[in-house]
């Protein structure tokens, strides 16, 4: 009869093949649990490089071009023998991105196998898949917390406050999330506008793109359970929170108001604000505001180790991650309570 994977990882065995055979099991085991895990990546471009390079450069347009070179028709210019007025296309560039290689590792004894009812395979594979979903969520929330501020000269992430409030100094008690927020959230990003705080001044900066939410673009809004929470005694968003049979319903995600799809998770960025416990919370242009890139998909190596009495799993991979456009962003700093 042929043994189950478990049973399998019950069993110590120093054949190579029963342990190739295992880890690739194994991580496609740890892969898919781990996207079931991941709530940021789920918004960017992911890219993987092929063999043999170092960096990726992911292109992106700046802005629409300001100009064109155009000659009026007026009085019959353009006849036979026109000479076509071109434009300067200066409006490309691009983020480079270097996946960094990182691994991590669990070493279980053959004694612990052998003696213990629990299958510690089992787990140890639970606790590298925790790892591999909150690595890279992790990376692309502190980037997405890390862009440039909108100014008068940057193009970059606008930022609002609950309540009242112009500043963290300024949130006070009960300055949480509210429907009116997500409104506010919404329209910088469709603005044509950044705008910013210049001291207590909502102040008009440079242009930037007036983002559109899209099926396979949406807005996609981050939070915590608090603010969960605060949602859902809302009946604004209740009611308002409705899908239509073709919906692609992302992880973490609790519903959808007015375009903008809600999505609930831990990892969403605390913070300290006039001394009470708060959230960063982001809504994005999903698919243009970051970009995830895989030097080396996880990878998984299960082996024994009979010089220290011991089966090793370790779990490798190579990734980096930016912001491509910052003013796909605006950050909403509130309270928890």
């Amino acid at each position: 009869m042929m043994k189950k994977i478990f049973e399998l990882a019950d069993t110590v065995s120093d054949t190579s093949n029963i342990s190739e055979l295992a880890a690739k099991k194994w991580l496609n085991e740890i892969i898919t649990g781990a996207a079931s895990k991941k709530y940021y990546e789920q918004v960017c471009k992911v890219f993987t490089m092929p063999a043999g390079h170092k960096d990726l450069v992911v292109p992106y347009k700046m802005n629409w071009l300001a100009s064109w070179d155009v000659t009026s028709d007026e009085g019959g210019t353009q006849g036979e023998g026109y000479t076509v007025p071109y434009t300067t296309k200066d409006n490309l560039s691009g983020v480079t991105i270097t996946p960094t290689p990182e691994s991590v590792g669990i070493a279980i004894s053959y004694h612990a196998i052998r003696t213990n009812s629990a299958n510690l395979i089992a787990d140890a594979k639970e606790d590298l898949q925790e790892w591999v979903a909150s690595y890279t969520d992790d990376a692309v929330s502190a980037d997405i917390v890390a862009a440039a501020d909108a100014s008068v000269s940057v193009k970059g992430m606008q930022t609002i406050y609950g309540g009242d409030a112009y500043s963290e100094g300024t949130l006070d008690a009960g300055d949480v999330l509210t429907t009116d927020l997500i409104t506010d959230a919404k329209t910088r990003l469709k603005s044509k506008y950044c705008y910013y705080y210049d001291s207590s001044t909502w102040t008009k900066g440079i242009e930037k793109y007036p983002w559109v939410s899209e099926p396979s673009k949406p807005f996609v809004l981050f939070i915590a359970p608090e603010q969960e929470g605060d949602l859902e005694k809302d009946s604004q968003f209740t009611n308002a929170s409705e899908y239509g049979s073709n919906d692609i319903v992302l992880n973490g995600e609790i519903g959808k108001y007015h375009g903008v799809k809600i999505l609930s998770t831990t990892q969403t960025p605390a913070g300290t604000f006039n001394s009470l416990a708060g959230r960063r919370c982001h809504m994005v242009k999903s698919q243009v505001c970051a970009a995830s890139v895989y030097g080396e998909k996880p990878r998984l190596h299960v082996f024994d180790y009979p010089r220290e009495l011991e089966k090793d799993m370790v779990m490798e991979i190579a990734h980096g991650s930016d912001t491509i456009h910052d003013d796909a962003i605006v950050e909403i700093r509130v309270l928890d309570e």
